[in-house]
């Protein structure tokens, strides 16, 4: 399906692509249209897990199906002459919409062309982001997290009232780097979460991350924040976000959990995979006193039986965590940009 922008571009910049050069066609992706995208989006997009001898084709198809079937999910793309330049992934966010009480949108990804140039890229992505904010008009929070490496698309999102929220660092560890801990030196018992447990868990949460996009994001109640963050490891028991939740407790107190997830959809050679922490947290009554090492430690030896890697990431501002990977032999290997956009 052809969607004509009618939007209007003028610059100042000799750089300008000439509008009927593109017709403004950017299309919305079918289910026709799955190899022709997953072929681009392999040679032109940014993965955080390039890093890994990963299928690049398989993961981009996989993605971009998921785009075209999903509910609330949609890609758009841009073409030059017949030719794909440009392609944005898009979904609802029902769950902030409902945190927030307003329509929420998050913009997943951006892909330019690497065979155009610079100027040309910048053109790409302006229309993109164009067509993105009138299409979605009535949302009054529309968020995107891009890898470091998207310089163009970063680029272009300040100018459309977009505000860097966070710099996150991604790190990564082999398991079979585990190191044996023994709980008991800690007094301290490992146990799989239960129903019983999520209170608790909540209860952590809401006092365990002051670093996140939303508490550095002006716009957000610190309270809210706290908020979203709790909800997360409760919708991570509740709606299966996390294949596991290892919990420490010392007595009947619970000291922290680590939130663990096999990432199936990555496929690496000899049928290796990757998991993700994807919450850990400590209480500020037990941190400090080796907690975060501890439940590191457990997840490794979780995905162990499942995995090759484990990666884990948090915001360049948190030094404690970034302190606790490395400290427990996690090596960095990627980066992302948050930004947050709220219409007034």
């Amino acid at each position: 399906m052809i969607i004509r922008s009618g939007i209007k571009r003028c610059a100042l910049s000799k750089y300008v692509i000439v509008e009927d050069d593109f017709m403004n066609n950017i299309s919305k992706a079918g289910k026709g249209d799955i190899e022709t995208l997953a072929h681009f989006a392999s040679e032109n997009g940014y993965s955080e897990f390039s890093y890994f001898n990963y299928d690049k084709k398989i993961f981009f198809k996989n993605k971009v199906r998921e785009f075209t079937s999903g509910v609330g999910k949609s890609i758009f793309y841009l073409t030059k002459k017949k030719d794909i330049c440009g392609v944005v992934f898009l979904e609802d966010l029902p769950f902030d919409s409902e945190l927030f009480n307003t329509k929420a949108v998050n913009i997943n990804d951006i892909i330019l062309s690497r065979k155009a140039d610079r100027f040309l890229q910048n053109e790409i992505s302006g229309l993109l982001l164009d067509f993105v904010m009138k299409i979605n008009d009535k949302a009054h929070f529309i968020q995107c997290k891009l890898d470091s490496r998207n310089i163009e698309a970063i680029s272009i999102l300040p100018k459309y009232g977009f505000k860097i929220v966070s710099q996150d660092l991604n790190f990564f560890i082999e398991t079979e780097n585990s190191i044996e801990i023994n709980p008991d030196y800690h007094n301290l018992a490992v146990c799989p979460c239960d129903k019983e447990d999520i209170k608790a868990l909540y209860k952590i949460s809401l006092d365990a991350f002051t670093t996140t996009r939303f508490h550095n994001d002006l716009n957000i109640p610190n309270e809210k924040a706290d908020e979203l963050q709790a909800l997360w490891i409760r919708n991570c028991y509740s709606q299966n976000l996390a294949d596991t939740i290892i919990v420490l407790k010392k007595g009947k107190d619970i000291c922290g959990y680590v939130a663990c997830k096999v990432l199936d959809d990555i496929i690496l050679p000899s049928n290796q995979k990757i998991g993700r922490i994807i919450l850990i947290a400590v209480d500020k009554k037990y941190q400090r006193k080796g907690i975060g090492s501890v439940l590191i430690q457990e997840s490794l030896k979780w995905f162990k039986q499942r995995c090759s890697f484990m990666v884990v990431g948090t915001q360049i501002i948190n030094l404690p965590a970034i302190s606790l990977y490395q400290k427990n032999g996690c090596r960095l290997f990627g980066s992302k940009v948050s930004f947050h956009f709220w219409r007034r």
